[in-house]
């Protein structure tokens, strides 16, 4: 196998890994580079005004904080980005005593790679993905490092199939607990059925991030209803008030017109002067306005509650429809990577003659450490930025960390 190929394989390898793993939310770490934007609206200006001062790239430190300007240290590693950023937002409107919290958007930049060393072919560091395995690694790497007289185009292959088939397998587990997740929101369900189970400490991760968005857009839908209800409560007291006004009112102008009608006739019989008829027929006009601007606010209430009333279904069935649409999309792309995984799966059968062994490498040792110790059992354990992944083959020592061979 040529050296362009190995590399030309390895590059598709590592966009399918990035590709395969972008849905999932992914945790900021110690040392990962943020990029930072802040942003407040206007409301006056009807504009968005940027912060400058806040604005750039920010290391998170070994200890898993981050320093910023006014705010000082605070935790980052173990968040995701939106919930960092929320954090953020909330101390500077502490901090500036400002009515709303500005928009912190926090993104990762950049990650601390992994580095790959002993029996590989390209030994040194390799950018980290979330969700990475050893396999994975080890693949980018050009795969395990074989005497000059031996061929590892073979094993080289057979890895990247395996590979391939974690990142498939990765995309399945998040499909799946989206799939279920969509399902629940559907259904009004509060919790991700067991039937979504899914294993594997990568997977548990996964499915933790779709019961909480489950819960966030349960909770955000109930708050929009909820506010949505308290118009309708509060145009229907507004109504209930207005007829009892309107009935009030019509009482006074009965009232009015007989007083009216009195007058009137005493009038002609020249029993009372002319103003009285005058008083009568001015406090009748005065209830019959009365009447009539009750009659249009309880008209212009009556409307703003059915508009009410219209945003309310348009929410609930309106969300109901883009939750299928998504459901869909989700169902298609659930389909067709399980063909792929069937597809991969043959493949990688083929390569092995079935004889893969899964979780090592034949002829291998894979030892992952973490701060200098041992973090990991087997090929496909979830590494983490920064780790050092030693491949060694015991029965030649040399090859241990031995110069990198060509193809």
């Amino acid at each position: 196998m040529s050296i362009a190929t190995r590399r030309l394989g390895a590059a598709a390898l590592a966009a399918a890994l990035s590709a395969g793993l972008a849905a999932a939310e992914v945790a900021i770490a110690p040392d990962d580079v943020l990029n930072l934007r802040v942003t407040e609206w206007m409301p006056i200006e009807g504009s968005l005004r940027d912060w400058p001062a806040f604005a750039g790239t920010y290391q998170v430190a070994p200890d898993g904080t981050l320093s910023l300007p006014h705010i000082g240290r605070i935790e980052a590693a173990g968040l995701a980005p939106a919930d960092l950023g929320g954090r953020i937002g909330a101390a500077l409107m502490e901090h500036f005593a400002l009515a709303a919290a500005p928009d912190a958007a926090v993104s990762i930049a950049e990650r601390p790679p992994v580095l790959v060393g002993g029996a590989v072919r390209s030994p040194g560091e390799v950018p980290f993905h979330p969700g990475m395995t050893a396999r994975h690694a080890i693949a980018l790497a050009g795969g395990p490092l074989a005497p000059a007289n031996e061929d590892n185009s073979l094993m080289l292959q057979r890895l990247n199939a395996e590979a391939q088939l974690g990142i498939l397998a990765s995309e399945e587990a998040s499909l799946v607990l989206r799939q279920a997740r969509l399902r629940a929101e559907l259904d009004g369900a509060e919790a991700l059925p067991e039937t979504a189970a899914v294993s594997g400490a990568a997977a548990e991760a996964l499915r933790a991030d779709e019961e909480r968005l489950l819960a966030l857009r349960r909770e955000r839908l109930a708050r929009e209803l909820e506010l949505i209800d308290g118009r309708i409560d509060l145009l229907t007291q507004e109504i209930a008030s207005l007829e009892a006004k309107q009935e009030a009112l019509g009482r006074q102008r009965t009232l009015a017109e007989e007083q009216k009608e009195r007058a009137a006739s005493l009038a002609d019989r020249g029993l009372v002067v002319s103003d009285r008829l005058v008083d009568a027929e001015r406090t009748l006009v005065t209830i019959e306005t009365q009447v009539l601007d009750t009659s249009t606010a309880m008209l212009r209430a009556r409307q703003s509650r059915a508009v009410a009333q219209s945003e309310r279904v348009q929410l609930v069935e309106g969300r109901a429809a883009d939750l299928l649409v998504e459901l869909q999309t989700v169902e298609v792309a659930l389909a067709a990577t399980r063909e792929r995984i069937a597809l991969q799966s043959s493949i990688a059968a083929f390569l092995t003659g079935g004889l893969a062994e899964p979780g090592r490498i034949a002829g291998f040792e894979v030892v992952v450490r973490r701060d200098g110790a041992v973090a990991a059992d087997g090929l496909d354990a979830p590494l983490e930025p920064g780790d050092l992944i030693e491949v060694v083959r015991p029965d030649l020592p040399g090859l241990a960390a031995g110069p990198q061979q060509g193809g």
